[in-house]
């Protein structure tokens, strides 16, 4: 609370509680103990969420995102990975994702702090997915983009998009969700051959 509002509070409570007539010397004593409680409470409460945003952004450190934004679901979970490089004259999206994704090894991707200076995008990529909403003949097709994914000498850089991190902002920075993977010349290779 900023301190306008508890200057107000505490007028409105004298008021309220003196009427049109004097203040009891106890009643502003009341108050007073009140906003100290308040004060309290809510350097207690601050802490709290302080805390709690400290571990979630350390588990968010734990959680290896490419792995999660490219796991190839199986067929009850009706979802299917979509990659559309975005860089090229006309975008192309790789139809054949589960052995495009395979050969990746993002299992075997190293995060790193920042990629090195002087770095320059070979390649962009949307990393969607579609859900398959339904029963069999009434499937409803909807794609999200979950991340951008841009392709460096040596390394992957990704952005999970606010599809999934819009609800967390107010409490974790945006940068948290920008990470960066060391990846072999074979991965880079890979990325950068498709639609060139």
């Amino acid at each position: 609370m900023n301190k306008k509002t508890i200057w107000l509070c505490i007028c409105l409570a004298t008021i309220g509680l003196s009427g049109c007539g004097v203040v009891k010397e106890e009643d502003v004593v009341e108050v007073k103990q009140g906003i100290q409680e308040l004060k309290g409470a809510t350097k207690e409460l601050k802490q709290k969420f302080d805390t709690k945003k400290k571990e979630i952004e350390a588990e968010l450190q734990q959680i290896n995102w490419a792995e999660a934004v490219f796991f190839v679901s199986d067929d009850e979970m009706k979802q299917e990975v979509v990659l559309t490089r975005t860089d090229l004259p006309t975008q192309q999206t790789i139809t054949e994702t589960e052995d495009f994704i395979s050969d990746m090894h993002t299992q075997d991707w190293k995060k790193v702090d920042s990629l090195p200076e002087q770095q320059k995008p070979i390649a962009t990529y949307d990393v969607g997915r579609t859900f398959y909403i339904g029963e069999d003949d009434n499937n409803i097709e909807k794609t999200l983009v979950l991340a951008n994914m841009v392709v460096y000498d040596g390394y992957v850089q990704l952005q999970i998009l606010d599809g999934m991190t819009k609800y967390l902002d107010f409490m974790i920075p945006k940068d948290a969700f920008y990470i960066t993977y060391a990846v072999d010349a074979d991965v880079v290779k890979q990325l950068t051959a498709f639609g060139a």
